[in-house]
This record gives C-alpha cells, structure tokens and sequence, in this order.
C-alpha cells in the first residue's frame, strides 16, 4: 500500500521532469536546443508557387553602402537582425524595422557599422525568384534612413 500513498507525487514529478528538461536545456545551451517552438509554431512555413520544373518564391535582401568604396554592399542578416532568429525578419519588415524607436536606429546603426558600411543608412529589396531560368525580379525597394 505504501506505493498508493506516493502515486501522486510521481505522477507530479514525472510531468514536471518532463516539461522542465527542455527550459532547462533552453536556460543552459541557449536557442540552440529549444524544442517548444519549434514543434508548437514551426518556423519557415510559407507556400511556393509551382509549374512544370519551375519555382518561384520571395526573399528579402538588405544592402548598406560601403564605407570605403561608396557602392552597395549586401548585409548578412542574420548579423543585422541577431540576436533575434531569422524567423522574425518578415515581422520587422513589416513593422518598417520599428525605426520610430530611437533605439532602433542606433541598434540598427551599430550593426551597418560592424559590416564596414554607412551607419546611416540601407536599403530593403524584396525579390522573387525563378528557378528556372535564373530570373531575379525586384518587386520593390525601399530605403531605411536612420537619422540620429
């Protein structure tokens, strides 16, 4: 009868064990091991347009304006936007990369001076691409001021 008496605690400490183990690796490896979302709400999800052997799909392009030679240079994004994940770019594009925040700018200023360009300014290009024949179509383009 004594297992009777701690069934509840089990019960209890086998469902916390096994909910608390991923925060738990969350807390000590970082986003690398984050299991929650990533089964909850998948990221990358999207729909791509499809006929005879050719895809078509949208990506969004950042440049800034190097510093030594004054030409457009592409921008790793996912240094731009670290430490926020990949998966939220399309969230600040939406937003306008929520540059009414004066943090923001500077922020954002910072990271274009890191990848050697202009810390005033860069430019948002979303594309589509076609597999097929290698067609890139800029379907718009907008430049991001960031004045102080």
């Amino acid at each position: 009868m004594r297992i009777n008496e701690h069934k509840y605690l089990t019960y209890f400490l086998l469902i916390f064990l096994s909910t608390a183990t991923p925060f738990l690796l969350l807390h000590i490896y970082g986003s690398q091991y984050e299991v929650y979302p990533a089964i909850i709400l998948p990221a990358g999800a999207g729909k791509i347009s499809t006929s005879q052997n050719e895809f078509s799909y949208h990506i969004i392009e950042l440049y800034g304006i190097d510093t030594i030679h004054g030409t457009e240079k592409k921008i790793d994004i996912k240094d731009f936007i670290q430490p926020l994940p990949l998966r939220n770019l399309s969230s600040l594009t939406n937003n306008n990369f929520f540059l009414s925040c004066k943090e923001a700018k500077f922020w954002y200023a910072k990271k274009l001076f890191y990848q050697g360009c202009l810390d005033s300014v860069f430019i948002e290009r979303k594309v589509l691409m076609n597999t097929k024949n290698s067609e890139i179509k800029v379907l718009s383009e907008e430049i991001h001021v960031l004045t102080k």
